[in-house]
């Protein structure tokens, strides 16, 4: 039962990369079409947030079970 798969881990793993980045580039575009700027410190923090709450819930996760 808490055994993980390779194929589940690393297709999870290409899931939340591909999230990651179909967020990162609205991010980018909506500032770029709405503003005609780029807020990088903001795409930095947003990236911070996302590790933060993946480590958190892995921990969750982890001891849970």
């Amino acid at each position: 039962m808490g055994e993980i798969e390779i194929k589940d881990s690393i297709k999870t793993y290409l899931i939340g990369v591909g999230g990651w980045v179909l967020l990162i580039l609205f991010n980018v575009s909506f500032d770029f079409i709405a503003y005609r700027q780029l807020y990088w410190p903001q795409y930095f923090k947003l990236t911070a947030y996302i590790i933060i709450a993946v480590i958190v819930g892995k921990i969750y996760f982890k001891y849970r079970a």
